[in-house]
């Protein structure tokens, strides 16, 4: 289970943006892990910017595949529902 195996998830230090329909958590980890937890809840796709914590490769811990980041800047297009739990190692 990510949260009992990874110790990012016990940070107390976040950042979240629940501003629109498409909200952001990122958690920063004392040992080199970042998160970035992005979710659609809405009824329509939706294109929207996000800036993750640095750019690279960062690992899609839900459906297995990843993403190489030219810089911290991302358009993602969501679907309704669709959620995505990115870090920067593979978590646990």
């Amino acid at each position: 289970h990510f949260t009992t195996n990874n110790p990012v998830f016990i940070t107390t230090k976040f950042s979240v943006s629940l501003a629109d329909t498409v909200k952001t958590v990122q958690l920063p980890g004392t040992d080199g892990t970042n998160v970035e937890a992005i979710g659609k809840f809405a009824v329509a796709p939706v294109t929207r910017a996000t800036n993750f914590p640095s750019a690279g490769t960062w690992y899609d811990n839900l459906s297995g595949s990843s993403i190489n980041l030219s810089s911290a800047a991302y358009n993602v297009t969501l679907q309704p529902g669709e959620y995505h739990l990115y870090s920067n190692t593979a978590l646990k």
